[in-house]
């Protein structure tokens, strides 16, 4: 997508998008993630000043939004019941937005951390995804699996898929791996897992080639002097970009 120039403007319009990850059990207890994209003028903007808060519990140090508009932070330490996040600007505080989810008292994680990989070239990819257990020694079956496509000045594309009996993303066609191909200069991946969300970024689109122009010398070419030569040469590449 096209973005617009990084940092604070206060004659903008700004637009908050708030999105909280299903809970999850972490490494210490049950987490989850709170991103957030900021829209400048209806672009991604970049290098803004976003703040979150739990609870009502105060406001977090500013983080600034990255080149695609987005920041996430995680929160850690979930107790059972109702959550409320919070994010705004650090320069603008009157935009916020925000979302409640609730926690259930015995909840257990259904999925470990999602393996995704990228394999491919030139606009032509091969997006794989594993999901395991939490044992991380059984795979998790038949596991919802969204696909968020971002190409660059393009539409978000989303696909819904889920894995098969051994735990490996399949498209609609139940063939394993989703085959991604996009004819912008880049593209990112996001993988949504239930609360996880992992990014592929920077695929890189087909190469641009160039066509190289023949140029014609000229008809008295034996008969120029060395200078005479080279002016010729600047002389016949300049018509040449004109023409281009």
């Amino acid at each position: 997508m096209k973005k617009s120039a990084a940092g604070f403007n206060p004659s903008s319009t700004y637009k908050l998008m708030l999105q909280v990850s299903d809970p999850r059990a972490g490494d210490e207890d049950v987490e989850c993630t709170v991103s957030v994209d900021v829209l400048k003028d209806d672009e991604p903007a970049e290098g803004i000043g976003v703040q979150f808060s739990r609870d009502n519990q105060g406001w977090s140090d500013t983080v600034e939004t990255e080149s695609d508009g987005r920041v996430a932070k995680d929160f850690k330490h979930l107790k059972p019941g109702g959550h409320l996040f919070e994010v705004r600007l650090a320069d603008d505080t009157s935009i916020r937005k925000s979302k409640k989810i609730k926690v259930e008292g015995a909840m257990a994680s259904k999925i470990g951390r999602p393996i995704v990989r990228a394999e491919g070239d030139d606009g032509d990819y091969m997006i794989s995804v594993s999901v395991p257990r939490p044992d991380g020694a059984s795979p998790a079956t038949n596991v919802p699996v969204r696909l968020m496509i971002s190409p660059l000045g393009g539409r978000v594309h989303i696909e819904d898929l889920r894995t098969n009996k051994d735990g490996l993303l399949v498209d609609k066609n139940g063939e394993a791996g989703y085959h991604l191909k996009f004819k912008e200069s880049e593209c990112d991946v996001t993988v949504q897992v239930y609360g996880y969300m992992e990014r592929i970024q920077n695929l890189q689109g087909p190469a641009q080639k160039r066509q190289t122009k023949k140029l014609n010398p000229p008809p008295n070419i034996q008969e120029m002097s060395w200078p005479e030569l080279v002016k010729s040469a600047i002389e016949s590449g300049r018509k040449a970009r004109r023409k281009s």
